[in-house]
């Protein structure tokens, strides 16, 4: 039924007693919305206007909404699995993340609501690009309006897939949870250094509740990476728009990407010379790197590398089109249903997590061994051929081509073939037991954040020793004849590492030693 709030009760039904879990037989108006808040059900919607959940630690004052003070619960009073949010504010920050921490799945309002602006942005910028085409007399007004209604299943698709992708970049930072916690400091501290965040004004964690929940193996709630997401898109948007770089041809495929296809096939070249062409560059690519390598990617990288903020975006963008993104990400979501039904949700996440990870790293090794802002164009191209020869017209997973920038670069500098560069490669791997090595320096567990700085470094090292290594081997003629020259040298380093591998023991330091026993061989 719809009840006036006037009334002074109103009768409840055996359906909305079960329901609600209730017994009484009538409710005043605010007793029965406040029985409807803490329903024990699966998903509560905010549609309206008002603020309905606080947070145990706050008083009604506090909300700042008084016409609801007489029906609005507390964090631990609801009830609901999950939260949607269709209004602003109807749900205070702090008992967002009170409710995250007690197992309730909800995001922030901005995150929930972000279709609906980027609804209206794409519209203003639809209209934008066709008001020169009109005002030149290539297109009435008439079909204008024809052709802007007949893109409106394709717009919906495009906002809700953006919006797909960002829910979707938070589900994964939580996945990864206390392991990212240094990096989303590192992220805050930036933030604040530069001015633009105040971590009380949004109610993120401060340094030493970040080391609490370090300590208690805890990340941060849903509710706290919606914010850091919004807040690292702003502040590497805004850098990006004071760079040049965005005016480089190698991002035209993205500015047309946000268009319709029908505007793209018609009105290419007007789309490429659009008002905000600088904007939507910037807002595709910010949305790109941050949802696709996660909200902490940026420091994380730039104090790894020392680079700009231009030279690390390029080469995450360069990155993304040598190992196509697109359909790896593609594969991965048509995993929400396959031929047995759907898939377990975790497992699905862990390979988008796989993704984000494996894109990291490969924008770090061009950023330490191209110049990406110079020949984005001509490393495109050098490495997608090069990874032809790589795969060779099969799909490989991820794993098979983590060093396959590596094999293509002493393919660049030698006039030895990919097939024999592989090979020796991996004999100098398996000679060494690299691989498991460097999967155990991965798995660490660090103290702090500079300890995660130091492990990246000693990684790179024995990665560009084994470079160097395998460059030996190709230029001797192979594995074993090199191995005859450095025998007493090679012999000592292999029983150094088999020890410390097979030794459940393995710190930093010692990763440091073996690190540096590779180096000393490869420089021989």
């Amino acid at each position: 039924g719809v009840f006036s709030r006037s009334l002074k009760s109103i009768p409840i039904s055996p359906e909305v007693q079960k329901v609600l879990n209730i017994e009484a037989d009538s409710l005043t108006p605010n007793e029965l919305m406040t029985a409807i808040l803490q329903a024990p059900v699966d998903l509560m919607w905010f549609g309206g206007i008002g603020t309905y959940v606080r947070a145990t630690s706050e008083t009604d004052a506090q909300v700042g909404d008084r016409a609801n003070d007489a029906i609005r619960i507390t964090a631990t009073q609801l009830r609901a699995k999950a939260i949607g949010e269709g209004a602003n504010l109807g749900i205070t920050q702090l008992s967002r993340i009170e409710m995250a921490q007690n197992g309730v799945k909800l995001n922030t309002d901005a995150i929930d609501n972000s279709a609906g602006v980027n609804s209206s942005d794409m519209e203003v910028n639809i209209k934008i690009a066709l008001e020169g085409i009109v005002r030149s007399n290539r297109l009435s007004m008439k079909k204008r309006n024809v052709l802007l209604a007949s893109m409106t299943d394709e717009v919906a698709h495009l906002v809700l897939m953006n919006n797909y992708r960002q829910t979707l970049a938070v589900s994964v930072a939580e996945f990864v949870g206390v392991e990212d916690l240094a990096f989303a400091e590192r992220l805050m501290l930036r933030l604040e250094a530069e001015g633009r965040l105040d971590r009380k004004v949004e109610f993120l964690p401060s340094s030493s509740e970040i080391a609490r929940r370090s300590a208690a193996g805890k990340g941060l709630t849903r509710p706290e990476i919606s914010v850091l997401l919004a807040y690292a898109k702003l502040a590497l948007k805004a850098d990006l728009l004071t760079s040049p770089h965005l005016d480089n041809e190698a991002f035209e495929p993205l500015l047309l990407s946000y268009f319709p296809k029908a505007l793209q096939k018609s009105y290419k070249n007007d789309l490429l010379k659009h008002g905000l062409r600088r904007e939507i560059i910037a807002t595709k690519l910010v949305n790109l790197i941050i949802d696709q390598g996660g909200p902490t990617l940026v420091p994380r990288l730039l104090d790894q590398s020392g680079a700009s903020v231009a030279t690390l975006s390029m080469a995450f963008a360069l990155a993304w089109q040598i190992f196509d993104g697109d359909t790896r990400l593609k594969a991965i979501d048509a995993l929400d249903v396959n031929a047995d039904g759907q898939v377990d949700g975790m497992a699905q996440i862990a390979q988008y997590n796989n993704l984000q990870h494996f894109m990291r790293t490969q924008t770090l090794w061009l950023i330490r061994n191209e110049q990406v802002e110079q020949h984005f164009a001509a490393l495109l191209k050098s490495y997608a051929k090069g990874l032809l020869s790589i795969h060779n017209g099969k799909t490989l997973p991820l794993a098979d081509l983590e060093y396959a920038l590596e094999i293509i670069r002493i393919a660049h500098r030698t006039r030895a073939q990919i097939p024999d560069i592989m090979k020796a490669w991996n004999a100098v791997g398996a000679g060494f037991n690299l691989p498991k090595l460097l999967e155990k320096a991965d798995s660490l567990h660090l103290e702090n954040y500079f300890d995660t700085l130091a492990q990246a470094r000693l990684i790179n090292d024995i990665k560009r020793a084994q470079h160097s290594i395998t460059r030996a081997v190709l230029t001797t003629g192979s594995y074993d004849k090199w191995q005859e020259t450095h025998q007493n040298a090679i012999e000592r380093v292999r029983i150094s590492i088999e020890k410390e591998v097979n030794d459940d023991q393995m710190t930093l330091s010692r990763l440091a030693v073996l690190g540096g026993f590779i180096a000393d061989l490869a420089a021989v």
